[in-house]
């Protein structure tokens, strides 16, 4: 199906969602640890992911984001 506006011509796509691109698959989020990575991982944790990596400069971080989402599952 194809949309024209003005001139511009939009075509629909068969674009599949980010749950189901990532499904069964392992994922590494880098700088897991700040505003941006803290939401993704969150986002990931509703999703079927096999498995999340997480890596971060900072080892306290890490270990408090991990804490932080045993407590909150």
């Amino acid at each position: 199906m194809i949309f024209q506006k003005k001139n511009y011509r939009l075509h629909k796509s068969n674009l599949i969602t980010g749950d189901e691109m990532f499904n069964g698959k392992t994922i590494l989020i880098t700088g897991g640890t700040g505003s941006f990575g803290n939401a993704v991982t969150k986002r990931f944790l509703d999703t079927n992911i096999k498995e999340i990596r997480i890596f971060s400069r900072d080892e306290k971080k890490q270990d408090d984001l991990r804490k932080n989402i045993i407590i909150q599952n």
